[in-house]
């Protein structure tokens, strides 16, 4: 299991797109909490905390490069 905080644009399609990433990587999403009011995050943006059941650490480490490398700002949550 791993929880990250990420980052997103707040528009149309950006959790689509975050989503088929982590789909991409076969981690499976068990629990989110979308804010969009805290967390310190600027006018046109949102933050996602996102619980995923994951094989093991290669797999978390592939997925962390793949979101740093597509732009999204994460941290994992503890």
């Amino acid at each position: 299991m791993i929880r990250l905080r990420i980052h997103l644009l707040d528009k149309p399609g950006a959790l689509a797109d975050l989503t088929q990433l982590i789909a991409k990587h076969r981690a499976n999403i068990v629990d989110t909490l979308h804010n969009r009011a805290y967390y310190g995050v600027n006018l046109g943006s949102t933050v996602i905390d996102i619980t995923m059941e994951t094989r093991g650490r290669e797999q978390v480490e592939e997925l962390l490069t793949s979101l740093s490398a597509e732009g999204y700002k994460h941290s994992r949550v503890i």
